[in-house]
């Protein structure tokens, strides 16, 4: 497969490219809601994702690390504004489906620092 060369991944359906979401609860007082682990197309996992309330809505935050400095940075984050929106929307709804909660969704600026 070239470099760039996603043709495999058009026509899929979203449960065929996130092929497994496990959520987990947030802190009772946190504005983390839940935490979720996905995989995609069955060969990569992706853990420690989160579901979170902030003040404009619900965005996922992802997975990130500490630096020294004391700054997080994002160790996993979709390039294309389609895939975080595929991951927003997928878990989500899995959210939805796990808690009865029906969440809205604002948009979330991807983080690139």
């Amino acid at each position: 497969m070239a470099q760039g060369d996603y043709q495999f991944l058009k026509g899929l359906k979203p449960q065929e490219i996130i092929t497994e979401v496990k959520i987990f609860q947030g802190g009772k007082n946190s504005k983390t809601l839940a935490y979720a682990n996905i995989t995609i197309l069955d060969i990569f996992v992706v853990k420690n994702l989160r579901i979170v309330k902030g003040n404009k809505g619900v965005f996922i935050g992802m997975p990130s690390l500490k630096r020294n400095d004391g700054q997080y940075r994002d160790i996993f984050f979709p390039i294309r504004q389609e895939a975080r929106d595929l991951i927003t929307d997928v878990l989500i709804s899995a959210y939805e489906n796990e808690t009865g909660e029906k969440l809205t969704k604002e948009d979330y600026p991807p983080q690139y620092n």
